[in-house]
């Protein structure tokens, strides 16, 4: 039985933490505990090792890959060989390599993946002029992510008989082998880069959109300064062009407009996003 849930994200715009506090509503966990890795304060010195008998992590995918300014810190986070449930949240155009990546970080923390899915969320891209996947994850989306996390809670109940607590709790190297009796630990999960992405260079979003610089709507509350996760943004509100991830959650924090999504290249970025969107596509999950 699973008494303890650790919670891993990084949502910039709230949409990944929506996913992953859905799922753990359908766990029905009694007591959860949170490593939020949106903000730089919550960054520093954690260098945690995860006791809990079940780790949730949610990322959201950047160019089709998991967002660069967290990776290294993913890897220095250290699991006990308990199952790992991995979620990644995309703007319904792709999720590209992100569950591959997650996957292998996953078992690289010495973490056991045992269930994995590809949600959709708002394009950080998405305004009022150009909507891509506006407003979701929606109320369709967080019933599949309850009932995934229902579908996985069912699943550990099966496995109700094996001494959970001496298996997940004691980081003991020389269980491995025994859980493995229990979970797929090579559960699979799908991995690609569309041809576009492929010639893009890294950072592409900086080759379609400026730079959000305030307007006379700011009444200066610094929301965006609070809540930069690459901390670029200074406390004059000026903008590091270099720190800058094109994350968007200084325009989407903002209760003012105080900033607002300018592309560089609206025809493309119209044309090419809003192709990619007239679908709707669905939550994918992955045992």
């Amino acid at each position: 039985m699973i008494n303890t849930l650790r919670l891993v994200y990084f949502s910039p715009t709230g949409t990944t933490r929506q996913i992953v506090q859905a799922i753990t509503k359908g766990l029905s966990v009694d007591n959860i505990f949170e490593t939020d890795l949106t903000v730089p304060e919550n960054r520093e010195g954690i260098i945690p090792i995860f006791k809990e008998d079940l780790i949730l992590i949610g990322m959201p995918v950047y160019e089709e890959h998991l967002p660069p300014i967290v990776i290294g810190l993913l890897q220095k986070l250290k699991g006990c060989n308990q199952p790992a449930v991995l979620v990644s949240v995309y703007g319904n155009i792709g999720f590209g390599m992100s569950l591959v990546e997650l996957k292998e970080l996953a078992i690289q923390i010495k973490t056991m993946p045992i269930a994995a899915a590809a949600f959709i969320g708002e394009h950080s891209f998405s305004s009022n002029t150009i909507k891509l996947a506006h407003g979701r994850p929606d109320y369709l989306d967080i019933e599949k992510a309850i009932e995934f996390g229902r579908s996985i809670a069912s699943m550990l109940q099966s496995k109700k008989n094996i001494e959970t607590n001496m298996l997940f709790n004691d980081c003991n190297p020389g269980i491995s082998s025994r859980i493995s009796e229990l979970y797929e630990q090579n559960i699979e999960v799908p991995g690609s880069i569309p041809f576009i992405a492929k010639i893009l260079r890294e950072g592409s979003a900086k080759v379609f959109t400026k730079t959000p610089v305030i307007n006379f709507d700011c009444n200066k509350c610094m929301a965006c300064f609070k809540l930069c996760p690459s901390g670029a943004i200074a406390d004059d509100l000026s903008i590091n062009e270099e720190k800058c991830i094109r994350c968007f959650a200084c325009v989407k924090n903002c209760k003012k407009n105080g900033r607002q999504i300018i592309y560089k290249k609206k025809i493309i970025v119209k044309n090419f996003l809003k192709k990619n969107n007239r679908v709707r596509k669905e939550p994918q999950l992955f045992y």
